[in-house]
This record gives structure tokens, sequence and C-alpha cells, in this order.
């Protein structure tokens, strides 16, 4: 019954971005990824609407959001990742899955950072494997070919060049299952998930903020690091890791916040970056 539900509202989205630019005049069994992301291009320079219109066929005012909801997109906006992956996984264990579901899509298409990305791309497959729906499979690797252009496309924000490649590293263990179905999935199938990959990156551009989770490169735990989150605390207490008896109280020292390039260096080089996108997220297809 749950998958019966789920399905008009996440193939109902896949199709309509496949249906919003030059996809629709292609017969179903071909299907061109990089004329069709072309021409949605193309039409985005003519009509600065167009993007906007495509977007709105991803708002499902009816659909509901969980009850805590308003947890969710407070744990997201602090940046409590682990207490909000807990949430999201509870939720899928009960009778409203489908409401957490609206919730990372709703996130996803307003913009929302790598993490809730990732988080759909997971959660989507999880059903697909669990109702053997290839519908959703194929849903679920196209949101994973956005978190991969969202690592391409935001990273070049980030002022430590080590932190894209690291958030890839990752990518390629977390969703390693979504990958490998993608290498072998039909032809067709792969061009659609790539068009609809760097579609939904191109509607998405003008909502997405810095993401400072994916800048975050990799941890060194040294002094340095370790002064510049306290720095970065001011007069915050640092949250509490655990409490021993005997030994004490444990404290995090939080990261300091990433460093960010100036829009003046970073929009010129997104924009290049998105010739070659179809191309860059069609080998991480091939590579699996």
């Amino acid at each position: 019954m749950l998958i019966r539900r789920l399905r008009p509202a996440l193939l109902g989205a896949l199709a309509a971005v496949a249906l919003g630019g030059a996809a629709s005049a292609q017969p179903a069994e071909t299907f061109d990824a990089r004329a069709s992301y072309a021409d949605v291009v193309a039409r985005s320079k003519v009509d600065p609407n167009y993007v906007v219109r495509m977007r709105q066929r991803f708002q499902f005012p009816g659909e509901p959001l969980p009850a805590n909801a308003a947890t969710l997109d407070e744990l997201l906006k602090t940046g409590d990742h682990e207490g909000m992956f807990e949430t999201l996984q509870a939720g899928f264990r009960n009778k409203d899955a489908l409401q957490y579901l609206n919730w990372e899509r709703e996130k996803v298409f307003d913009g929302g950072p790598l993490i809730v990305a990732v988080a759909y791309a997971r959660d989507l497959w999880g059903m697909a494997e669990a109702a053997q729906e290839e519908p959703l499979r194929e849903t679920a690797l196209s949101m994973a070919l956005y978190a991969r252009a969202l690592v391409e496309i935001e990273g070049l924000r980030c002022g430590d060049p080590a932190a894209p490649p690291y958030r890839q590293a990752q990518l390629d263990r977390v969703l390693a299952p979504i990958w490998a179905y993608g290498r072998k999935a039909p032809e067709v199938v792969r061009q659609r998930a790539l068009f609809v990959a760097a579609n939904t990156e191109l509607m998405t551009a003008e909502l997405r903020k810095a993401d400072e989770y994916l800048c975050l490169g990799p941890p060194k735990d040294d002094l340095t690091e370790i002064f510049q989150g306290l720095e970065a605390l001011g007069d915050k207490p640092a949250p509490l890791a655990r409490r021993q008896d005997d030994l004490g109280t444990t404290y995090v020292v939080p990261r300091a916040p990433p460093k960010m390039r100036a829009p003046t260096e970073f929009r010129p080089r997104q924009e290049a970056a998105r010739k070659r996108l179809v191309d860059l997220l069609e080998t991480q297809l091939r590579k699996g």
C-alpha cells in the first residue's frame, strides 16, 4: 500500500522534469541527456521565468509533511545532521514514512544542502529495494547524480580545495549500491537520470546558499584546528559529549566554519562547470 501511494508523487516528479524540456519530443526508447539539457539551458537564457516554471512542477502543497517537520527544519538549520538522520530513520520505521520522504523532497527542491540530497537519494533507494520497484531505483539514481552535481558546482565556493574530493569520496561509499545500479542500468535509464540530475541543479541554483558541510575538508585534529574551533565558539559553551564519573566531563570542540570564495570568483567557474556537467556525471556512472 505504501509503494502505491509513493509512486504518483515520486514518479510524477520525475516525469515533470523530463517533460519540461526537449525530452518530451523524444521517443520513449531513446534519450539524449546532453541535447535535452542544452535545450533547457538555451530556453532559460531566452526566458528568465522558464526555470521558475520548471521548479513549480515540484510544488506539491497538498502532500502532507511529518508532524515533527519543524523539528527537522531546526536540526537542518543548526547543522545537527546526526540528530536529523536519527529523526528521519525513526520516521521511516512508522506508517508515516511517506511524509518524511515528502520533507526530504521539499528541502531538495527548495535548494537545500548536500546532506539533504544524500538523505533523499538514500531513502528512495531503500524503499525501491524493499518494494523491488524499478522506477524508484531510477529516481534514486537521479537524486544521487544530483548530489554529485552539488559537489562539483557548489564545491567551487569552498576555500579549501580538499573539501569537494573529501565529500565525493563519502558519496562513493554512502551511495555505493546506487552507483552499482547505475553502472549496469539500461542506457535510456542512465540518460534520463543524467538529464534529471543536471536539470535539477539548474532549477535549484538560484535558491541554494553556501553549504558549510560540503566545504568542510577532512579533519586535521591538530592544535591549530582546535584553537580555530574554540575561537569560533566565542562565548557559547562547547557541546557536551559525555560524562564520566572518574574522569570528569568530555566536551566537543566544533570545527570552525569553512572559508568561502567570493561570488566574483566562484560564479564564473560554476558557469564553466555546467557546460561539462553531463559529461562529468556520465563519468560517475561509468565508474560506478
